[in-house]
């Protein structure tokens, strides 16, 4: 064997080790995605809401209960074709991430994966239009997760971690010190973003509204989920207290009602409203925490 001859068998059988022919589907390894919880906790847990920081060793499904998914083959036109789809399916188990596998007959070339994961309500995923409806029938909806990776599967690469972050915020509303016999809240929140696509862009206005119980007199908290502001600053907060569900809004008859609040809403992040009642004056001194301070409310403004 001549020295050129050895050098040329000596490529060949460490290319045999270290890749795989196509054709060969025996030795290909099939395209494996890891999906992971990156949004464990809100970006200012510690300064709003310190008693809701969550473990970082939970289960996946402790912070995403279902799943939806769509594997699609990026063309070279930048078009793209559905290959893998799975709606609306529950995850179980306890592992710490959720481990998905595909055909190891699936070509190799660019791929788009897409994962939604926290819906209970179908409607609030439009797969036809690749959207995601935030707030349908202006109610808070679900605290939904999403992720968007391109992906080049070959012999070289067919192993990835997808990270999958919230599209929503959330408003905690504390209340103290209410008369006895309100036992009912009802929120409306302006302003807010209505679509969101796979890309984190987000778009169209609507609005929320939220009826919570409430016990007189304790101290209660009420947890709403918000998508980002529509304009920065402009979100109005609107809350009115009843003594029941039956007056609900438009009713004026022993309804105690707070000034309205201008907040700005912002994806993964926590804003904390807080509106105590003074009886001897007849009205309500609200807070706003920022920075883990108390800031007294006048006029929709911080003090």
């Amino acid at each position: 064997m001549t020295r050129l001859e050895f050098i040329i068998y000596g490529m060949a059988l460490a290319m045999s080790f270290t890749s795989c022919v196509r054709e060969n589907l025996d030795q290909c390894p099939p395209l494996s995605i890891n999906i992971e919880v990156k949004d464990k906790n809100y970006f200012n847990v510690d300064q709003t809401a310190p008693e809701e920081k969550r473990g970082e060793k939970q289960p996946f499904r402790s912070f995403i209960p279902t799943l939806s998914y769509r594997l699609s083959r990026l063309n070279d036109d930048g078009t793209q074709q559905v290959v893998v789809e799975e709606k609306g399916f529950e995850v179980e188990g306890d592992g710490l991430t959720y481990p998905v596998s595909f055909d190891p007959d699936m070509p190799f070339g660019k791929y788009v994966f897409t994962v939604w994961g926290g819906m209970r309500k179908r409607g609030e995923l439009n797969l036809d239009k690749n959207e995601l409806l935030l707030h349908p029938e202006h109610s808070q909806g679900d605290d939904v997760y999403q992720v968007c990776d391109t992906l080049v599967y070959d012999e070289n690469h067919y192993c990835y971690t997808s990270e999958m972050e919230r599209t929503k915020g959330k408003l905690v509303i504390w209340t103290e010190n209410l008369p006895v016999g309100y036992h009912v809240m009802d929120t409306e929140v302006s302003d807010l973003y209505g679509i969101v696509n796979p890309s984190f862009l987000y778009s169209e206005e609507t609005s929320v509204f939220h009826e919570s119980e409430i016990e007189a007199g304790a101290k209660t908290k009420t947890s709403i989920f918000l998508a980002p502001s529509f304009q920065k600053d402009e979100s109005v907060v609107d809350v009115n207290f009843y003594k029941n569900s039956s007056e609900g809004a438009g009713s004026s008859s022993s309804v105690l009602t707070p000034d309205d609040v201008k907040v700005s809403m912002e994806r993964n992040k926590i804003t904390v409203l807080k509106y105590v009642y003074d009886s001897d004056r007849n009205r309500f001194t609200i807070y706003m925490k920022v920075n883990d301070n108390w800031e007294e409310i006048h006029g929709m403004i911080l003090d």
